[in-house]
C-alpha cells in the first residue's frame, strides 16, 4: 500500500514538473536557469524565496552576474558602430545615440550657430555662402563614412565641453576620417588644444591648400578656413624648413626652431615650443644651427 501511494506521488510529481514552466532566472554562469518553476512562481526552488517578492528580488540579482567575459564581448561588439547621421562637417552621430567631434579638424558651419556669426565677421563673408560651403563639407564627410562601420580611438581628451565624444574616426579599412577631410580639403587643422598628430594634420593642410584641394580651390575664398590657424601653420612650416636638425649618437634626430649653449650642453627649443636640454657629448652631428649667446 506504500509502495502504491509512494508510486502515485512521485506520478503526480513528475508530472507537476512536465507541465511547469521553466525558470526565469540567469544563473551566475550567464546561463537559464533549466530547472522547473515552482507552484505560483517564475521560479524554481533555488532561485525562488519564501514570497513573490523575493523570487523576484533573487531573479533581478541573477541577472546581473553576467561573467565578465561576455561584457567584455559584448563591449567589443559596441566599440564597432555604424555612422548614422552627418551633423556637419566635422561631427557625426552614431547608431547607439552618440555624438562623436573628430579630433584635430574644423569645418564651417552648415547651421545657424554663434560659431557662424563669429565666422561671419571675422572673414567678412554672407552667412548664406559660409552655410553653403560647411554643406559641401557635411557631404564630403557623408561620403567618406555614412552608413559605414566605424572604430574610435581617442587622444588626451574623450569628451569636450559640450559632452560630445572626442575622437579619430577609422574605417574598416584603416582609413583616418579625420586625416581624409583635411587631405581633401573640407576641414583644416585646429591647432587650438593639443592632440598626438598635429604634425601630421598639419603636413596634411599644407598638402591640400598647394594642391588647391576641396575648399582651398581658387574659386571658392577659402577665408571661411580659420585665418590664425592657417598663418599658424605657415608659420610652422617655415620654421621646420629653417629648423636646425641635431642627430644624437643613439640614431635620434632632434629639430630646433631656436639652440642655446648653457655649459657643456645645448639647450634646444623643439617645433612643439617645449625646451630640451642635450649634452654636447651625446650630438652626433649639426646641421643650420645657428646658436644663441
Amino acid at each position: 500500500m506504500h509502495s502504491a501511494c509512494r508510486f502515485v506521488a512521485v506520478f503526480l510529481l513528475c508530472l507537476m514538473a512536465a507541465d511547469a514552466a521553466a525558470c526565469a532566472a540567469i544563473t551566475k554562469k550567464g546561463t537559464v536557469c533549466k530547472r522547473p518553476a515552482s507552484p505560483g512562481s517564475a521560479y524554481c526552488w533555488q532561485h525562488g524565496g519564501s514570497t513573490k517578492a523575493e523570487r523576484d528580488a533573487a531573479y533581478v540579482k541573477t541577472q546581473a552576474n553576467e561573467p565578465a567575459a561576455e561584457q567584455a564581448k559584448a563591449a567589443a561588439e559596441a566599440s564597432v558602430l555604424t555612422v548614422a547621421r552627418i551633423v556637419d562637417g566635422d561631427t557625426l552621430v552614431l547608431s547607439n545615440g552618440v555624438t562623436v567631434r573628430l579630433i584635430g579638424i574644423d569645418a564651417p558651419e552648415s547651421h545657424e550657430s554663434e560659431k557662424l556669426d563669429k565666422d561671419a565677421e571675422r572673414t567678412q563673408q554672407d552667412k548664406a555662402t559660409i552655410k553653403a560651403l560647411g554643406k559641401r563639407c557635411s557631404d564630403h564627410l557623408a561620403g567618406l563614412c555614412k552608413g559605414e562601420k566605424v572604430t574610435l580611438q581617442y587622444d588626451q581628451t574623450k569628451e569636450d565641453v559640450y559632452g560630445r565624444v572626442l575622437a579619430y574616426v577609422h574605417l574598416a579599412d584603416g582609413t583616418d576620417v579625420n586625416a581624409a577631410m583635411i587631405k581633401n580639403g573640407y576641414a583644416y587643422c585646429y591647432t587650438k588644444y593639443p592632440f598626438k598628430r598635429m604634425a601630421d594634420y598639419r603636413d596634411l593642410g599644407a598638402f591640400a591648400r598647394a594642391g588647391k584641394a576641396g575648399l582651398w580651390a581658387t574659386e571658392d575664398k577659402p577665408a571661411v578656413f580659420d585665418e590664425k590657424a592657417a598663418v599658424e601653420q605657415a608659420k610652422a612650416e617655415e620654421q621646420s624648413a629653417t629648423a636646425a636638425v641635431y642627430k644624437l649618437n643613439n640614431g635620434t634626430t632632434i629639430k630646433a626652431q631656436r639652440v642655446m649653449e648653457v655649459d657643456s650642453d645645448y639647450l634646444l627649443q623643439c617645433m612643439d615650443g617645449k625646451w630640451c636640454r642635450v649634452p654636447k657629448r651625446d650630438v652626433k652631428e649639426v646641421q643650420g644651427a645657428s646658436v644663441e649667446k
